[in-house]
């Protein structure tokens, strides 16, 4: 195993992974497999009553 395999394996199993990210404050929480599924359908319910209006117009064309 030459040096920057060794390293890559030295820092993929210090720093990529997903509890590196939650510890450093990068994700807002870790879900396991079981709980992917029951997550998304609550935000998506949350998500199915929202109502998005146009935003208001900012400039408007000058009479020219």
């Amino acid at each position: 195993m030459s040096l920057r395999e060794k390293l890559l394996d030295d820092y993929r199993a210090a720093h990529a992974n997903a509890s590196y990210s939650a510890k450093k404050g990068y994700v807002d929480g870790l879900l396991a497999a079981a709980e992917v599924r029951n997550a998304v359908l609550s935000h998506l319910q949350l998500l199915a009553d929202k109502v998005g209006g146009t935003p208001a117009r900012r400039h408007s064309n000058i009479p020219l």
